[in-house]
């Protein structure tokens, strides 16, 4: 039986270093281009509201604001994927550290 620690061994020696890399920066590509387009998660919600002063609530303005933060997530997990997939090519036993 295989452990995780083999498993994992396995799957990072697979791949060169060079391809992590190219995997990593694409994967950071377009989580950047997702965070310049919907914009950080974390942004102010404005609850369906209209305006500030209307008391109006818009049912497609909540599904945006919906849709948005999840591809501003989605943007974020990328990033940090793709900067992880760097950090494995670099301590990779076939690319060691430049």
């Amino acid at each position: 039986m295989l452990t995780a620690l083999a498993i994992t061994t396995a799957v990072i020696t697979a791949l060169s270093p060079s391809s992590w890399n190219i995997a990593g920066l694409v994967l950071m590509l377009i989580g950047v281009v997702l965070l310049f387009r919907y914009g950080m998660p974390y942004r102010v919600r404005t609850g369906g509201a209209t305006n500030i002063i209307a008391r109006a609530v818009d049912a497609n303005e909540i599904k945006a604001e919906k849709f948005y933060a999840r591809l501003g997530w989605i943007g974020l997990v990328l990033l940090v994927v793709g900067t992880l997939f760097q950090i494995v090519a670099n301590l990779s036993p076939a690319g060691g550290l430049y």
